[in-house]
């Protein structure tokens, strides 16, 4: 017991050991993250070192004093190569973390191991160690070799360059990230300012030698312990601009108030077709496209721009300081050639689809009429004479046939209804107006039908003419497939939590159980239908348009149920 000692450095160095232990462990925690493993070994390190100086500065034999103080250099070699890498991965430069690079940190610090650890080698660390009294403190008192001095200028240069790779990050990344990064670079900052100057400018501030490492981890840890807590920097690694710049499929140009380029990225040399040195020379001496973006940031024209065969897009965006002086221009050069195509090929189907649209509505629709016209006069000829039985029969096939090829063309107009434009989409439809005008329609289509259309609310819904459509064809249905004696088809409408739900009810034989669940399947058809089995396809394809849905259900007490859900105009801008 007569070999320890009690020093009032003690708690700072023991508070240095336990945050330093602690970071290293949080950063294993998080190894699978960039940069956590070598903050760890960092941290590690520190700790290492830290608890070492314990023992040592709580001993008085010689003998411990010099062996702590050797055993030492196995934290102190991890600090600053683990402070390096750690910057580097920080930072996303990690493909600097050549074999070449870690292989000459390595050297420095595995020199220093071999003359440090083993006693038998010269002493071009520790020379002539003592152990003198100043008070009641023992202490250990040494003279230095000079690889001493090579060790510590290597060391507080591999730690000044962590910390200017974090400067040179804090200048480049994006503003939501520098807190972060300043943080860690004020944490690491006395580490490369303070030991020179204690070391080698100043006499020491204390009547005996000691350290002052293990009092800037503290420090140094707490500042880190608060970026883990505040920013989580183990977790989110900051990202510099060029990375930025780099990723972008857009070309980004920026130009002072001459119109020289201050930055750009690759992607707008490549659009430009420009080569060579760019920064510092005008926008209109770089290639005959850079000039035609020259023209557009002076307002001389307007995008877009065709260079070759591609279409670009230019927009500017003024670039001013804090009192409104404008300073330059932030220019993006979007490739648009793709979604130019598609347009126009949009554009030349919707007039293929209108031209269509035309011969089935008046055509095609006119001539089954002109059949129609025929076979009923024909039917008028044959009556009260001796074919008149065998050719009933005959007539009525043809009556059919008529009716389902007038089917199949509304069916079809529907379905070839021209694309609407993003600015169709944003305009609103009545819903109380098409509900009205299709009822209307469908009594005098259905005379001996009666529909009842229950006081329905003025909101607007998100659609276009194909909810009309959509509405007629169940309206229709709900008498065609009608077995009643006089079918009755009630509308009704209830508006709630941005939704209205359209209920469409018969009093006709119901929907068998058998298709209910495929009921909106392509082609599916009841027994006695008779039809296409297209209509409520249709039905459902329309609603699903607009975000909305159709349901059936069983009507009491007998009959059936459709109820359209559609979101509101308000409720469909808030979901967009």
């Amino acid at each position: 017991m007569e070999s320890l000692q009690w020093a009032p450095y003690l708690p700072f160095v023991f508070a240095s050991f336990v945050i330093c232990s602690v970071l290293a462990a949080i950063g294993w925690r998080y190894r699978e993250q960039p940069a956590a493993v070598p903050f760890s070994v960092m941290m590690s390190g520190c700790a290492l070192y830290a608890g070492t100086k314990i023992l040592e500065y709580a001993t008085t034999s010689l003998e411990w004093s010099v062996f702590w103080w050797r055993l030492q250099y196995l934290g102190w070699v991890l600090v600053p190569p683990g402070a390096l890498l750690f910057a580097l991965e920080y930072t996303r430069r990690e493909y600097l973390e050549t074999r070449t690079l870690i292989a000459a940190l390595a050297v420095v610090p595995a020199v220093t191991l071999v003359f440090a650890l083993f006693p038998w080698t010269p002493e071009f660390v520790i020379q002539n160690p003592t152990m003198v009294d100043v008070g009641e403190i023992a202490h250990l008192d040494y003279e230095v070799g000079i690889w001493y001095h090579v060790d510590t200028v290597y060391s507080y240069l591999v730690l000044a360059l962590a910390l200017l790779v974090l400067f040179k990050t804090f200048i480049d990344t994006t503003p939501g990230q520098r807190n972060q990064v300043a943080l860690l670079a004020v944490g690491l900052t006395p580490l490369v300012v303070l030991p020179p100057v204690y070391y080698y400018l100043l006499p020491s501030l204390f009547e005996f030698t000691v350290e002052i490492e293990p009092y800037l981890y503290v420090f140094t840890g707490v500042v880190f312990a608060w970026g883990l807590f505040k920013y989580q920097v183990l977790e989110t690694t900051p990202v510099p601009f060029e990375l930025l710049l780099e990723t972008t499929p857009n070309g980004v140009i920026v130009v002072n108030h001459d119109r020289c380029v201050v930055e750009f990225n690759d992607v707008a040399c490549d659009f430009l077709d420009v080569s060579g040195p760019v920064v510092g020379r005008a926008l209109t001496s770089l290639s005959e496209p850079a000039a035609e973006v020259d023209a557009v940031i002076a307002g001389e024209r307007d995008p877009p721009l065709q260079i070759d065969t591609a279409i670009y897009d230019v927009s500017t965006t003024p670039l001013t300081d804090t009192r409104g002086g404008r300073y330059g221009t932030h220019v993006v050069v979007q490739d648009i050639t793709k979604r130019v195509q598609y347009d126009q090929l949009l554009e030349r189907h919707n007039e293929q689809l209108e031209t269509l649209n035309q011969m089935l509505r008046h055509d095609i629709r006119n001539d089954t009429m002109i059949a129609l016209g025929w076979a009923e006069v024909l039917d008028d000829l044959l009556e009260d004479t001796p074919a008149a039985d065998d050719a009933e029969p005959i007539l009525e096939r043809i009556d059919e046939s008529v009716h389902h090829i007038v089917n199949l063309t509304e069916i079809a107009t529907e379905l070839s209804q021209p694309v609407a434009t993003a600015e169709e989409w944003e305009q609103s439809i009545s819903l109380e107006g098409v509900l009205t005008q299709e009822v209307q329609k469908a009594s005098e289509a259905f005379p001996e039908a009666t529909f009842e259309l229950h006081d329905p609310p003025d909101v607007d819904v998100a659609a276009d003419s194909a909810l009309s459509s959509a509405v007629s064809n169940l309206l229709r249905n709900a008498v065609i497939h009608n077995d009643a004696e006089t079918p009755r088809v009630d509308v009704s409408v209830e508006a709630t939590n941005g939704q209205v739900d359209v209920r469409i009810a018969d009093n006709g034989p119901g929907i068998p159980a058998s298709i209910r669940d495929d009921l909106f399947e392509r082609g599916v058809t009841g027994e006695q239908s008779g039809g296409t089995g297209l209509g409520l396809h249709l039905v459902q394809t329309f609603i699903r348009w607009y975000g909305g849905s159709v349901e059936v259900s069983d009507n009491e007490p007998t009959g059936t149920v459709f109820t359209i859900t559609l979101p509101t105009t308000d409720q469909q801008t808030s979901l967009a």
